[in-house]
């Protein structure tokens, strides 16, 4: 390994944590054939291990979503490593494994109600994570295994019933790797002090996992809700509560979610053709080819000298521009001593992301993140990496999102003697922001018409008018805010109502708001508020215009100036669905047919949304729809074929907030009948065809349940793939 500061992630990035375990094992007088396993330093190892053994990482403290990643092993197709999401788990956390046969690629050895150890291996010496294949075999093996690691058994002997089994273990901080130990080739014994031995013939190893421990989360990592494209991003990060010393490698990557988390654009391929070369001495540039669909990362990597990344030298200064995906896995390939595959990009998808490192430094400290101006608009996320340079299991790590925008209003102000007063460079909406009661020396407010992603839903409102990103300093008391805003927003300014973000309830909670009335000569009004400081909307409570039978009070109470109650009545702000045309329809079959409806939406603020036309519950045809302030458009959908339906179905269009549906019904005229009749042996036998033929694509590309398996030396090149810009050394780049 090379000196100097580590971020030993597990996670990263590209979480680099779905990172480089070794394939397992197999044996010789089991159902498992010979030409499926290899044997290295008296263990063998099967080389369907890789799929079979899995932690689902969608609920880790820190987890992030991931693409399409995928395996081919041999010349008949390929198969879903299935890690929906790459993460990090807290030291002390009990975590489940299960085992499952079902997830291997083509092997057909029936290994159902073998007994099985399960081992774990707590990486010791330099704390680092494996970063190759073969670093991951000698972990275990009987040469290299105890100056590698400690081993503990967490389970002895467990029936694989039906070729399923699950396991719990409580780590500590650290990486671990878990290998599944087929007892009837030979088992492992492992005295108190967590050392590891052969007790018995040669071990087959048939499943491995690898997790990490963090240490825990990070006191505090305060970021930028918004943002808009070609900022600079600030994180202030407070890491104390973990780390005592000043040696510490702060890491912060920032990337467009849509894209690396799709499973279109995010897909990754890793093929080897030969399955006979699958073996401790695999050469990835000679037997394996990765195909992928993102071709490049545009950003910046503003990286200390001498920073690590799971064992791969990620330093060499600052990088700024679009790099290709093949020169970063060649780039990746020589710094852990490996061999690049050939990279044969299938897509022209551009990942923008970004990544700041800097090294040698105190547990507080702030970290800042350059974007492009030609970043795409949309959710971003945000992975924090904190780690020590003298000791690479001490790891701290958090996740979260930031809502990058083509445009942003924004103001800045400094602090005197507690007060401040921002002025926004567009004043249509929000022409002043005042503060008292402020501690620190400047205010930075963002202004945005759209919700920002950290907030999962508006709040509960009749009508969202702005949102608010204040990043300020009141010493943990609450500040006093007033926000002077373009009375013409409202419908009547009395009914104006401040929330503020709450990220612990992730919902957006009512302030008691005082609206302080409106200077008719500049069309304003001012709305004062006492808070902490996160993210704010304004939104209006608009009083039932019918006859208030319901409530007598309901004239008293709109009167009212001083807010603070909840979302009262609460009409829907989503995308509505109506007027379905037509609604109850039938058809002869090979018809088309057009479906219509009108989509309308309640809010002020511009939104986006898929508007689907389905059947039966599956969606046929879908097209983008973007509206705003109480709009309405008519959506078409034309040449629907009806070849191959018959009988009766449900068919509508649907938003992600409503639907609207009727009932279609595709007749088949008699002589189609009786042409079908004649032909139905032969149709029979295409189907059957047909039946076998899927059979065999979804074997080879089925995705199981769990939604986390796969993981190996091949994926470790897939997951540094999204981190592209920390691979990528200066000298690439010029």
């Amino acid at each position: 390994m090379k000196a100097g500061p580590r971020v030993a992630l597990v996670l990263s990035v590209v979480l680099v944590l779905s990172m480089v375990a070794p394939p397992a094992l197999a044996q010789d007088d089991t159902s498992i054939p010979d030409d499926e396993t290899f044997t290295t330093n008296s263990v063998e190892v099967w080389e369907e291990s890789i799929f079979t053994l899995r932690h689902d990482f969608d609920d880790a403290p820190t987890s992030v979503e991931t693409g399409d990643f995928q395996a081919g092993l041999g010349d008949i197709g390929n198969t879903s490593l299935n890690r929906d999401y790459l993460g990090v788990r807290t030291a002390g956390d009990e975590i489940t494994l299960t085992y499952r046969t079902d997830r291997v690629q083509r092997s057909e050895a029936d290994i159902a109600g073998k007994d099985v150890q399960l081992i774990a291996a707590r990486v010791t010496g330099s704390g680092e994570p494996v970063t190759t294949f073969s670093e991951a075999v000698d972990l275990i093996s009987q040469e290299n295994a105890n100056t590698n690691a400690t081993f503990e058994i967490v389970e002895d002997s467990v029936s694989l019933s039906d070729g399923e089994t699950s396991f719990t273990h409580e780590g500590s901080a650290g990486h671990y790797v878990y290998f599944v130990v087929d007892r009837d080739g030979g088992t492992f014994d492992v005295d108190e002090s967590g050392n590891i031995e052969i007790d018995s013939s040669t071990p087959r190893i048939i499943g491995v996992e690898q997790v990490t421990f963090q240490r825990g989360p990070p006191s505090s990592v305060s970021a930028p809700a918004i943002a808009e494209r070609g900022d600079d991003l600030s994180f202030d990060i407070d890491a104390s509560n973990q780390f005592s010393t000043d040696d510490v490698t702060h890491t912060m990557l920032v990337y467009d979610e849509s894209k690396f988390s799709n499973v279109n654009q995010g897909r990754f391929v890793v093929q080897i053709t030969d399955r006979s070369a699958i073996d401790d001495e695999l050469n990835l540039s000679e037997d394996a080819e990765l195909f992928h669909e993102i071709n490049e990362v545009n950003g910046v990597a503003d990286v200390d000298d001498g920073i690590e990344v799971n064992g791969i030298d990620i330093s060499d200064g600052r990088v700024s521009r679009a790099v290709s995906l093949g020169s970063v896995v060649d780039f990746v390939a020589e710094d852990i001593e490996g061999n690049s595959p050939d990279t044969k990009p299938t897509g022209d998808v551009r990942l923008d992301a970004s990544v700041t490192a800097d090294a040698r430094e105190s547990s507080d400290h702030d970290v800042t993140v350059e974007t492009f101006g030609n970043w795409t608009p949309g959710t971003y996320r945000y992975v924090y990496v904190g780690a020590l340079e003298s000791n690479a299991s001490a790891v701290t790590t958090q996740t979260g999102t930031i809502s990058i925008q083509e445009e942003v209003n924004s103001a800045t102000a400094s602090v005197e003697d507690g007060s401040a007063s921002a002025v926004p460079e567009d004043t249509s909406t929000v022409s002043e922001i005042s503060f008292s009661g402020l501690q620190g020396d400047s205010v930075n407010v963002r202004q945005s018409n759209e919700r920002p992603s950290i907030a999962e839903n508006d709040p509960e409102t009749d009508a969202v008018r702005t949102y608010l990103d204040i990043d300020a300093d009141s010493g943990g008391e609450d500040a006093t805010v007033n926000i002077t805003l373009n009375s013409t927003l409202f419908e009547n300014p009395d009914n104006a109502q401040v929330f503020r973000y709450n990220e612990d309830s992730n919902a957006f909670e009512d302030l008691e708001t005082n609206v302080i009335p409106e200077d008719e000569d500049s069309n304003t009004v001012t709305l004062q508020f006492e808070t902490a400081f996160s993210v704010f909307a304004v939104g209006e409570n608009i009083p039932d215009t019918g006859t208030g039978e319901d409530d007598p009070d309901a004239d008293d109470d709109v009167s009212s100036s001083s807010g603070g109650g909840g979302g009262g009545g609460s009409l829907s702000t989503g995308f509505t669905v109506s007027d379905l045309d037509p609604e109850d329809v039938e058809v002869t079959q090979g018809d088309e047919i057009t479906v219509a409806a009108t989509i309308t939406t309640d809010s002020y603020l511009e939104e986006t949304q898929d508007v689907a036309f389905e059947l039966d519950g599956d969606t046929v045809a879908s097209q983008e729809v973007t509206l705003s302030s109480q709009e309405s458009t008519t959506v078409e959908f034309t040449g629907i074929d009806t070849s191959d339906l018959e009988g009766e179905y449900e068919h509508g269009i649907v938003t992600e907030d409503d639907s609207e549906t009727g009932t279609l019904t595709v007749t088949v005229p008699a002589d189609a009948e009786d042409d079908t009749a004649a032909d139905e042996p032969a149709d029979d036998e295409a189907e059957a065809d047909e039946e076998t033929e899927q059979q065999e694509e979804t074997a080879a590309t089925e995705e199981t349940e769990d939604g986390t398996p796969g993981f190996g030396p091949l994926v470790a090149l897939v997951a540094i793939i999204a981190a592209a810009l920390l691979a990528t050394r200066r000298n690439r780049q010029q």
